[in-house]
């Protein structure tokens, strides 16, 4: 990747800024505030424009640079720089020590996989696209897209609108940048909301917040590569400015909660209580035109959830039936959602207990035959029953303590995790199968350790010596920590081990036997599965295309990853060990 990529991003991140500026005359709320508009547009405009949407989001940012020039508010921007450029260093200091902690995630140590392809290829399609109409399949060209998320492929697409020649390199280093940034901010909110606070408290707190970030890493880092990135750090974000208690901080809050809905459907319901309580507790927030103007991008993120045809992969709401047996043994299954840190996995190693042997059919349920399970399963589901329990203890137990230690009993981050807790227990999938699985719901377990490093802060920071703190510390590093130097190594070793995962030095190696023509990668060379997946990525990579075509050759055991999620399919394919037939004829 060449250098002058990274020119590239910080000219974007200077116009977006510029732009954020106009909107708010704040520097770091108005950077994400625009950052976050922007990509709520693209998003919709994804399914109805792709082939403009550059155009148009250049055509707004370079408005707003005239706008910025014309009002003169560089002038005032500059003077915030020279009033604040201790901070300003210190700001780049603690950028560059996020930079050294993520290391794994740039992009020469990146571990790369076939999750890429299905969450980030829109981006990379949508920088080369020149057609109307809803966003096509970059690796399985040119089937269109089903109601896929894609505010975070949106977001990243933003933060790198002005990088030439876009590829998942690039595209994924942005992401790294980015990260990184946010992180820093997140420090920077918690500066403004604690500005009394001596230098050796802001040293041991930030400390803290780097152990925490390392005794949730298998949480952190598994969000952070993949598409749950934006639910865990504007959450961040929303809860470190939370205390903000100004105007200006307060509107910025009320425009994270709106976005928060979007980032991940599979847990929309647990943050639409925040809107709701921005709304109807501040009259200035009801008056707020931009408020009105991101619920209304909003709302156009959601239609594209329901008006385009839904994903194979995706699941009907269904509830949790207390007379139905079967789902108990359902329930149990959001234990494999649950990382562990190195004493329960070496547990887990000891007991083989890595799945269930069960001795009768899903119809054949009942108390004699649930009790016979119990007895063949006896370590696995008393093991799973302690990681339940260990969870329940420490995402919500503690921090209904920590809450009432820091607020109000009636804070909103009670009724939040009340909400989250009976949405685990009682919400479910139902999958094209018929089975209730807890695969989406089980996506709150990723964001609730956000919300408890936060109270934990708060915690630490108002009770000096609180050896309750420190108790649940000791053993939150005990329970959950890998307690690995590299930020990530777990979940990039587990990535390693996906047989067509790769790393750059891979890609280095083998894009000169890629052939490509006109754009697109052809003349594939498969002997399994893992080598379709991994043309895949090189296909991104290369930044060219392949044609549904080049799949006519191969077997139904290597269909593509992206297959659930396209339409139409011009291609039968297996998904969970049955075949799902073609919606269209090959042409």
């Amino acid at each position: 990747m060449h250098n002058y990529v990274y020119l590239q991003y910080f000219f974007t991140q200077l116009l977006i800024l510029f732009f954020g500026y106009n909107l708010t005359n704040r520097t770091v709320i108005g950077y994400l505030t625009a950052l976050f508009t922007i990509a709520l547009s693209i998003s919709f405009l994804f399914r109805i424009l792709p082939g403009y949407v550059y155009f148009i989001t250049y055509a707004v940012l370079i408005l707003n640079l005239f706008i910025f020039i014309y009002k003169k508010k560089y002038i005032f921007f500059l003077q915030d720089i020279i009033k604040n450029k201790t901070k300003i260093i210190i700001f780049l200091i603690i950028n560059v020590f996020f930079l050294l902690l993520l290391h794994q995630f740039h992009f020469k140590n990146l571990v790369y996989e076939s999750h890429d392809v299905v969450y980030w290829s829109p981006s990379i399609e949508l920088y080369y696209s020149d057609y109307i109409g809803n966003i096509k399949n970059f690796t399985y060209f040119p089937s269109r897209l089903t109601a896929h998320p894609l505010f975070p492929t949106s977001v990243l697409t933003a933060s790198s609108i002005l990088i030439s020649d876009l590829n998942l390199i690039s595209l994924l280093e942005a992401r790294y940048l980015l990260i990184c940034s946010i992180l820093t901010a997140i420090c920077f909110f918690f500066y403004q909301a604690n500005k009394n606070m001596s230098k050796i408290k802001y040293i041991l707190i930030f400390i803290l917040f780097v152990i925490l970030l390392f005794v949730f890493e298998n949480f952190f880092s598994y969000s952070l590569s993949f598409s749950g990135i934006f639910s865990l750090i504007i959450f961040f974000i929303f809860l470190f400015n939370f205390d903000n208690d100004d105007e200006p901080n307060i509107k910025f809050n009320s425009y994270l909660a709106l976005i928060l809905t979007v980032t991940k459907p599979g847990i929309i319901f647990i943050f639409l209580i925040f809107p709701i309580y921005y709304f109807f507790k501040y009259k200035f927030i009801r008056k707020d035109f931009l408020f009105y103007i991101l619920s209304f991008l909003v709302f156009l993120n959601l239609l594209t959830w329901v008006l385009v045809q839904s994903p194979v992969a995706n699941s009907k709401i269904a509830f949790f039936n207390p007379f139905n047996l079967s789902e108990y043994f359902q329930s149990l299954l959001i234990v494999g959602w649950i990382p562990s840190g190195f004493i329960t996995q070496n547990i887990e190693n000891i007991t083989n207990s890595s799945q269930y042997i069960l001795n009768f059919e899903k119809n054949e349920t009942n108390l004699k035959n649930i009790l016979e399970a119990y007895k063949i399963n006896f370590l696995k589901i008393n093991y799973d029953l302690y990681k339940i329990l260990i969870v329940f203890i420490y995402f919500f137990v503690i921090p209904f303590y920590l809450i009432t230690k820091n607020f109000k009993k009636n804070n909103i981050f009670s009724y939040f995790l009340i909400f989250s807790l009976l949405i685990i227990i009682f919400l479910r999938n139902e999958n094209m199968f018929g089975n209730k699985t807890t695969s989406q719901v089980a996506h709150i377990l990723y964001v609730l350790p956000a919300l408890f490093t936060y109270l934990l802060i708060k915690s630490f920071n108002k009770y000096n010596y609180n050896k309750f703190n420190f108790f649940i510390l000791f053993f939150g590093i005990i329970i959950f920590s890998n307690l690995n130097l590299n930020f990530g190594e777990k979940v990039f070793s587990n990535r390693n081990k996906t047989p067509e995962s790769i790393v750059y030095s891979d890609f280095l190696n083998s894009k000169n036997s890629l052939y490509a023509s006109k754009g697109f990668l052809s003349n594939l060379v498969v002997a399994s599965k893992a080598d379709v997946l991994k043309n895949e990525i090189y296909s991104l990579m290369t930044a060219k295309r392949i044609n549904y075509q080049e799949y006519n050759k191969f077997s139904v055991n290597f269909r593509p990853i992206i297959l659930p999620w396209s339409i139409d399919r011009y291609h039968d394919y297996i998904w969970n060990s049955s075949i799902i037939k073609k919606n269209r004829k090959s042409k």
